[in-house]
């Protein structure tokens, strides 16, 4: 397996490495320039006074000639030569020798073992070229000799360049010292603008990071007052406009899918709906049809007349009930609870709803008793009076002659909690999953018997949810137990709502 390993260099570290490397660069080529001069200068100098020793002694040695041509009586070939690069040598201060053309030497200032090797200068010498060799600290220089006419051997001076060299490594050192310096300082203060400079740019790549990772206020203002300083101005202002309208897109977006998911649900209620209310409303019109058509055929029988009207009359007041039940579940999708809430005290409210219901329960026989708590709910007065009314409706209709309903409540961690049950013929567990839904009924055949639409329950179900409510069915034997669940209203606000300090102010 291939691992690929990713180094960065920080912007930092690669702005103090380009700055140590120019500085370095810079005193280099700067040191290499004037060392290089200085080598260049002496060698000129020493060349200069070499040449002028050597026009010297050219000048000496025919003059020496024209001597010892007026006076034969002087010194042999051998005393001639060592005399005369004597006197050279005397003269130049350097030691001197002189060569025959034939390579010889025929005089040298101071004999001696050690004298210089010229084997590989000689010959550049005899044919008439200037040459010269640097071993150690002694510069060999060897230059032809004439006596005006022709050239007639060469001269050889041995130059001292150790006073040259310790200069040239003297100004050596002081370089590397001077440059060393002068690296360190200069390098000192690069680093200290480049730090600051980096220093900025870091700031400005933390802010892009801080944009890209969603959170658009983060970014950081440089005050530099150069471009930097409006790059970063530029990037902060971006930074709160970028989120300004992620805000607004999510915003929309929210609303938008909460859209899309409304309508979705209301495509698939109405549909549902549609195919519930047609089926629901065949019943009661192919009745009212069939007593029409009856009446049509056998107008003087007393007797159908009057069944039919009675037909007439409940199935029509069926269809009234269902239009008006399916007109409050469709204004329910554009009614807003929030314009209706107010504080409702538990208590007599339903006090006065149980009253309201007890005749209707009296003619079955059927007794209502309310044990009520005396808390307060936030809720839409006509609302909660649907809910329980309808709730009481059920438990009335579908109960056995002589049966209960009992309704019943409690106040558990901000939520108060209402059970209504009865002792009736309760619900099977089948159909225990889809009660609240439209036109779902417990007992389809004794609904339409007693003149239910199987509506009911679905509305309860949606005004409890645009108050925040819920309601659940229980287990109950006998009969069914709903629980209806409600926001308790804050002591501050019941307060507000019964003109009186809360407890404890």
């Amino acid at each position: 397996m291939d691992i690929k390993v990713s180094i960065k260099m920080s912007i930092k570290r690669k702005s103090q490495l380009f700055l140590g490397l120019h500085l370095l660069l810079t005193i280099a080529i700067l040191g290499f320039a004037v060392l290089h001069g200085i080598r260049k200068e002496q060698q000129k100098q020493v060349e200069d006074y070499l040449e002028q020793q050597t026009k010297t002694a050219n000048v000496f040695i025919r003059q020496a000639l024209l001597d010892r041509a007026g006076r034969p009586e002087m010194e042999g070939e051998a005393a001639l030569g060592n005399n005369l690069a004597r006197q050279l040598g005397l003269m130049s201060g350097m030691h001197t020798m002189l060569f025959g053309m034939d390579a010889e030497k025929t005089g040298d200032s101071m004999p001696s073992p050690d004298s210089p090797d010229v084997k590989e200068l000689l010959p550049y010498a005899i044919q008439g070229k200037t040459a010269y060799e640097i071993n150690g600290s002694r510069l060999i220089y060897l230059a032809p000799l004439s006596d005006g006419l022709k050239q007639i051997g060469a001269v050889g001076f041995q130059y001292s360049v150790e006073m040259n060299q310790s200069f040239y490594s003297s100004i050596q050192r002081l370089f590397v010292l001077v440059g060393a310096l002068i690296l360190a300082v200069s390098f000192a203060a690069g680093t200290l603008y480049y730090n600051r400079l980096s220093g900025g740019i870091l700031k400005l790549r933390r802010s892009t990071q801080e944009i890209r990772q969603g959170r658009y206020d983060r970014a950081e203002l440089l005050k530099t007052g150069d471009e930097l300083g409006e790059l970063s101005e530029n990037i902060y202002q971006m930074g709160r406009e970028i989120r300004r309208n992620f805000t607004t897109l999510e915003t929309k977006q929210l609303q938008l899918e909460k859209t899309v998911q409304r309508l979705t649900r209301l495509e698939k209620q109405q549909k549902e709906f549609i195919g519930a209310i047609s089926h629901e409303f065949k019943t009661p019109l192919t009745v009212i049809r069939a007593y029409l058509d009856l009446l049509d055929l056998y107008k003087d029988d007393a007797e159908l007349a009057a069944q039919a009207k009675t037909s007439l009359v409940k199935e029509t007041a069926r269809l009234q009930e269902m239009v008006d039940t399916i007109l409050r579940l469709a204004a329910l999708d554009l009614y807003e609870f929030q314009d209706h809430e107010e504080i409702i005290g538990l208590q007599p409210f339903l006090g006065e709803l149980t009253n309201r219901m007890h005749g209707k329960a009296r003619k079955f026989g059927l007794h209502i008793h309310a044990v009520i708590p005396d808390v307060y709910v936030r809720g839409d007065r006509e609302h909660l009076t649907i809910i329980f009314v309808n709730l009481l409706d059920n438990a009335i209709k579908f109960n056995h002659p002589g049966g209960e309903i009992r309704l019943t409540g409690c106040l558990e961690s901000g939520k108060v909690k209402i059970r209504v049950s009865d002792t009736g013929i309760g619900i099977p567990e089948e159909r225990r999953a889809a009660i609240f839904e439209p036109f779902s009924t417990a007992h389809k055949a004794l609904y339409r018997e007693l003149g239910g639409t199987g509506l009911g329950l679905a509305l309860v179900r949606q005004l409890l949810d645009k108050q925040g409510g819920t309601i659940e069915l229980l287990s109950g034997s006998p009969g069914a137990v709903f629980e209806v669940t409600l926001e308790a209203a804050e002591a501050a606000e019941t307060a507000d709502a019964l003109g009186k300090e809360p407890d404890g102010a």
